[in-house]
């Protein structure tokens, strides 16, 4: 998680005018929904693979084969925004591996992950039933080449205090 800030903040303070273009563009870029939506779908089935299912485990079988058939339904049938509602898709099945790694570290510090896995996931909801709002906060966040660079600096200090906390505290 540090490590994808701290890529995010030094690509916007880097080159901002890429940035720019791309959180522009990203809304309606079809690529990034197609590899965003598969990657949400292989990492929801991988992590059904390994849950209790009840009286649905018959479905296990057929999970992987249903990944590839669910993308391009999805694709073809969810277009509009597509790429903002598989990025809030993400963020929630981000949550699960932050809240598991912290479960059982005895430590009151294990607090802050876990109130990051519930940021993830509120942001992942407001992303996946409102993806326009996506295009908003980009829009205020580009609307000056200052707010970017401060957002981007914050993002770089806050993926480094990620990194740094992960590898001294809770190791």
């Amino acid at each position: 998680m540090g490590g994808a800030l701290i890529c995010a903040g030094a690509a916007a303070r880097l080159a901002p005018s890429g940035v720019v273009a791309a959180l522009r563009a990203f809304p309606r870029d079809r690529r990034a929904a197609w590899v965003l939506s598969a990657a949400a779908l292989a990492w929801t089935a991988w992590m059904l693979r390994g849950a209790n299912l009840g009286r649905f485990a018959f479905v296990r079988p057929w999970l992987w084969p249903a990944v590839p058939v669910a993308a391009v339904a999805v694709n073809r049938c969810m277009g509009e925004l597509l790429a903002p509602r598989t990025l809030g898709g993400l963020l929630l099945l981000a949550a699960a591996p932050l809240l598991h790694a912290v479960r059982m570290h005895d430590s009151g510090w294990s607090r802050v992950p876990a109130a990051l896995a519930y940021v993830l996931v509120l942001t992942g909801i407001a992303l996946v039933l409102s993806p326009w709002r996506f295009r908003q906060a980009a829009a205020r966040l580009t609307a000056s080449p200052g707010r970017l660079r401060g957002v981007a600096g914050a993002v770089l200090a806050a993926g480094l205090a990620l990194t740094v906390f992960g590898v001294g505290v809770l190791r």
